[in-house]
Parts: structure tokens; C-alpha cells; sequence
């Protein structure tokens, strides 16, 4: 199975397909697209990463 490279080009379609992987990326999210809005523990996730300051 292919792994995802960015968060943000993940289909909703392909939720099933990729669902342990999404899953594992955005359980304790510290940054946040500027673009999409998406989550992820890390940055390199996402096209446009900015911390979440908490």
C-alpha cells in the first residue's frame, strides 16, 4: 500500500484506504495547514504547516 506524503492531498475518498495511517497523524495535532485546514502531530504532513501555539 502506498504511504501518504501530505495530508492535504488525501482525497475524502481514500479515508478507508489510508484510515490507521490519518488516524496516527492527527491524534495530538501540533500543526495546522494554512491552506486546508488539516491537522497533524508533525509538520512535515502538511504543505503549510504553522504550530499550534498552545
Amino acid at each position: 500500500m502506498k504511504k501518504i506524503k501530505k495530508l492535504c492531498n488525501v482525497k475524502k475518498d481514500d479515508f478507508k484506504l489510508y484510515e490507521n495511517e490519518i488516524l496516527s497523524i492527527v491524534k495530538n495535532p501540533l500543526f495546522i495547514c494554512k491552506k486546508c485546514l488539516r491537522v497533524a502531530n508533525e509538520s512535515k504532513h502538511l504543505c503549510k504547516a504553522k504550530e499550534i501555539k498552545k
